[in-house]
């Protein structure tokens, strides 16, 4: 295959319309209503309506529940580009995710739909910044290392305190999140294996 280059910075609107499409697809593949869709994800039917005709951008936590509504991994959600053999992701082309507080964001490292069961990420954690994600699809592991700063990570009823070059596998399909309490950016790189 052809490598392909890289066409600049996708502007907000065009990240919309890709996850919309994306979302709508493989709901229909899935021959799932909204309603359906809503029972399962947690979130409403009106913002999903609102996801899919791209009328708002979601955040991490609305799609990680959309993913986990369509059992999906997450990049799934992120859309659908020609596929290459080659993926170069370039930190000023990155089309990074945030929470809505903005202290919480994520970076895929990888193409969307190339990997099937496996999602790479660099997340970045501001001072007093939190995520907490809901549990994954059954069997679900993720893989992290922190590569500067400090992170809090608690996963189920257990609290790790890593710092710079600490490492963790553990079981997602629980309750699991980061905490930055430094003073500190954290940046780390996660692994998320689907079974």
């Amino acid at each position: 295959m052809k490598g392909r280059r890289a066409s600049g910075p996708a502007p907000v609107e065009e990240f919309t319309a890709s996850v919309a499409s994306s979302v709508r697809r493989l709901r229909q593949q899935q021959s799932m209503t909204l309603g359906t869709l809503s029972t399962r994800s947690g979130v409403s039917r009106a913002m999903l309506s609102q996801v899919e005709s791209g009328k708002t951008t979601p955040t991490i936590a609305v799609l990680w529940k959309i993913a986990e509504g369509l059992q999906v991994p997450f990049s799934a959600l992120l859309g659908s580009e020609e596929l290459d053999l080659t993926y170069l992701s370039r930190r000023a082309e990155a089309r990074s995710i945030a929470s809505r507080d903005g202290r919480f964001s994520t970076r895929p490292l990888h193409q969307p739909g190339r990997l099937e069961k496996v999602d790479f990420y660099e997340i970045t954690v501001e001072p007093c910044g939190r995520s907490t994600s809901r549990p994954h699809l059954p069997g679900t592991v993720e893989m992290l290392i922190v590569a500067v700063g400090r992170l809090r990570l608690e996963v189920g009823e257990h609290t790790h305190q890593l710092a710079e070059g600490d490492a963790i596998v553990f079981a997602a399909d629980q309750p699991h999140s980061y905490e930055n309490g430094g003073r500190t950016t954290c940046v780390a790189y996660n692994v998320i294996v689907y079974v």
